[in-house]
C-alpha cells in the first residue's frame, strides 16, 4: 500500500481508496485504517476515507448503518443514517446530519436522529439543532412519522463555569421502554435542566391518549444560583414493564424524593377499580403549581 506524506497528512493512493470503497458498499458495512505505528506513541492506525459503520445496537430486527467521511480519524462533512428492516429489504435514508469540516467529529446545523435502538416497533426520530457539538433550540420526537413530543435547549453559565445547554420549558418525553404497545410519555416543565411542579404520564393506544398517572416535583434552590427538585407527595407510577398485556400502575407517597409507606398496585384493564379511580381523582384534584423554596 503507497503511502504519502503531505503537510503532516497521510494520504493512500486515490486509486486504491476507490476499490476499496466499493467493496465496502457491497457489503454490510467496514472503511479503511491508516496504519500510523511509529509515527504517534499513543494511536497505532487511523480511520480515514469513506466508512459505512454499524450502529451500536445493530442487529436483524435493528439494522442502522452511518455513512460518511473520516479526515485524519475524524468524522467530517456530511453524515447520513440508513436503516432496513431485515436482510430482504434495501436500505432506506432515515436522517442526518453535518459534523465541522475545520474542527472535526462535531456536529453542527439541523439533524434527524435515530432513537438507539431503532426497530420496527420503536420508529423514533429526533430532530433538531446542533451548535458546536451541543443541542439547542427546539427539538422535536417523531414516532412513525407523527410528532408526539419535544421540547427546549438552552445555554446557561454559573459564574465561571463554562456553557452548559440544559432543557427548559415544556417538554413531553418517551419512557425509557417506548415501543408500539407501550407509548408512554411523560409531560411536565424543566427550569435549569431540572424537572419541576406536576409532571403527567400518558398512555396512547388505538389512538386515544389518555391520562394515568403523575406526580409533583419540588425545587430548591441550594447557593443562590443552583436549582435541583425530587420527588414529593403522592405519585401513581407505570410498573417498569407496563405495557398493553401488564397495565400495572403502582400508588403511594414520595418524602424527600424517597418512597415511604404503602404503596399499591392496581390493573389498569379493571377501568372500575374504585381504589383507582378515588386515587386518580385525589391526585388530580390536589395537583398544584409549582414553588421554588
Amino acid at each position: 500500500m503507497v503511502q504519502k506524506l503531505i503537510d503532516g497528512i497521510f494520504y493512500i493512493e486515490t486509486m486504491m481508496i476507490t476499490a476499496l470503497s466499493i467493496l465496502i458498499f457491497l457489503i454490510s458495512g467496514g472503511g479503511i485504517y491508516l496504519d500510523i505505528q511509529g509515527i504517534s506513541c499513543n494511536i497505532s492506525s487511523i480511520k480515514i476515507g469513506n466508512w459505512v459503520e454499524l450502529s451500536d445496537s445493530f442487529q436483524d430486527l435493528s439494522q442502522i448503518t452511518y455513512n460518511g467521511q473520516y479526515l485524519n480519524g475524524l468524522k467530517i462533512g456530511r453524515w447520513d443514517i440508513f436503516y432496513r428492516k431485515n436482510n430482504n429489504k434495501p436500505f432506506q435514508l432515515l436522517g442526518g446530519g453535518l459534523y465541522d469540516e475545520d474542527k472535526g467529529s462535531i456536529k453542527i446545523g439541523k439533524w434527524t436522529e435515530v432513537y438507539d435502538g431503532f426497530t420496527s416497533q420503536k420508529q423514533i426520530i429526533y430532530y433538531g439543532e446542533y451548535q458546536n457539538g451541543n443541542k439547542i433550540g427546539r427539538w422535536d420526537i417523531f414516532y412513525e412519522s407523527i410528532l408526539i413530543g419535544g421540547g427546549s435547549y438552552d445555554q446557561k453559565q454559573k459564574s465561571k463555569d463554562p456553557i452548559s445547554y440544559i432543557k427548559v420549558g415544556r417538554w413531553i418525553e418517551l419512557s425509557r421502554r417506548f415501543q408500539y404497545v407501550s407509548q408512554v410519555t411523560y409531560q411536565g416543565d424543566y427550569i435549569d435542566g431540572q424537572k419541576i411542579g406536576t409532571w403527567y404520564t400518558y398512555w396512547n393506544w388505538n389512538g386515544k391518549n389518555q391520562q394515568i398517572g403523575g406526580g409533583y416535583y419540588n425545587c430548591y434552590i441550594q447557593n443562590e444560583e443552583n436549582i435541583f427538585s425530587i420527588k414529593t407527595g403522592q405519585w401513581i407510577e407505570l410498573n417498569d414493564n407496563f405495557n398493553f398485556w401488564s397495565q400495572i400502575l403502582c400508588s403511594g407517597e414520595y418524602q424527600n424524593g424517597k418512597k415511604v409507606g404503602l404503596w399499591s398496585q392496581f390493573d389498569l384493564k379493571n377501568r372500575n377499580n374504585i381504589m383507582y379511580l378515588y386515587i386518580l381523582e385525589i391526585y388530580l384534584k390536589f395537583s398544584k403549581q409549582f414553588e421554588c423554596s
